[in-house]
Formats: C-alpha cells, structure tokens, sequence
C-alpha cells in the first residue's frame, strides 16, 4: 500500500477513535507511520511527537496494516499524559 493511502487510513482511523473516545488531550502529537521494528508507538519527547511503527509484514499485507494501524492509532488516540 502506498503512503497516501497510509495516510488516508490514519486520518480515518483517527478521526473515529476521536469520535469514540473524544479528543486527544495528551499534547501529543501524532507525525506519521515507519515500517520495521513495530508495531508500537515511537515516543520523541524532544518535540512532543509521536510516530507509529508497524512491522516489515504490514508493508505487504493489508491485513496486517490494517491490524496493527488500529490498534497503534486506538493506543496514541486514550493516551491522556505521559
């Protein structure tokens, strides 16, 4: 899957986890998906940011991308502090 439909697939994501759990409150904030050592959540403290980390297979399989995509944006979208 290319990155636009990646992003595509964030925003989507994202918008409904806000929609269920309500808005994001953390100060996070959430930069983009890389692929290798995933899937978790990629903490830079220096900037407040977050990035997402899924693993080698769902750059290949839709299902695995869809999987892990979801659970990460559901984990970033309830963090309240950290």
């Amino acid at each position: 899957m290319d990155n636009e439909k990646i992003e595509t697939l964030n925003k989507g994501f994202l918008e409904h986890a806000q929609a269920l759990f309500g808005p994001i409150h953390s100060g996070w904030k959430f930069v983009g998906v890389e692929f290798g050592a995933g899937p978790h959540l990629v903490y830079l403290p220096e900037s407040k940011e977050v990035l997402i980390s899924l693993s080698d297979r769902a750059r290949t399989d839709d299902v695995q991308l869809w999987f892990q995509l979801s659970h990460e944006m559901l984990k970033f979208s309830i963090i309240k502090t950290i």
